[in-house]
């Protein structure tokens, strides 16, 4: 993240700094794709104000606060409230991605495969196929399916990307690290 700090009537000290530093970086933990932070500190009579600019790659956020305890506290204030507004935000996403998954339907059912015989070029041999599995497609995210391949014993996991909306495959390599198939 990208954290610019400007002082209007206010020297802004390292200690200062570092502490809003300190502060924003556990902003991340919301909505890791803060790009750009603008927060200025001015102090007007016996007011200290912060104010932060938040420019994400979702939408921007700006907030306001005034302290009369001291900067320190305004600082505190205004993470606080960022930190709601990022909340907000976050399950704002969430929620759009639900109804995206559920206006397309919540579980998409494969139809089971049946016993089919293939024929090659002489006939005199056919192969089949001998097991036959219902699966219903689970929307996730694929860093949720990988985790969900790990605790299991399977090879593969076909699930709906919530991100893509589209069906995916992800599958164990030999080298011990994950793949992953879209389908267009």
């Amino acid at each position: 993240m990208n954290i610019k700090i400007t002082g209007r009537n206010l020297r802004v000290t390292k200690s200062l700094t570092n502490y809003i530093e300190k502060k924003f970086a556990r902003l991340d933990r919301f909505i890791p794709q803060i790009i750009n932070t603008t927060i200025t500190l001015s102090r007007i009579k016996q007011s200290n104000i912060a104010e932060a600019h938040l420019k994400t790659r979702i939408t921007k956020i700006y907030c306001k606060e005034i302290s009369t305890d001291g900067m320190y506290s305004a600082i505190d204030l205004l993470v606080d409230i960022i930190e709601n507004k990022l909340k907000k935000e976050n399950e704002k996403m969430k929620d759009k991605r639900v109804k995206k998954i559920k206006h397309r339907g919540e579980e998409e059912r494969i139809e089971p495969i049946r016993e089919i015989d293939i024929k090659e070029e002489d006939e005199s041999k056919s192969t089949r196929i001998i097991k036959n599995n219902n699966y219903s497609l689970k929307p996730m995210f694929p860093e949720d399916a990988m985790i969900e391949l790990q605790n299991s014993n399977q090879q593969f996991l076909v699930f709906i990307n919530a991100q893509t909306e589209g069906m995916s495959v992800m599958y164990k390599r030999g080298d011990g690290n994950f793949g992953l198939i879209e389908a267009d």
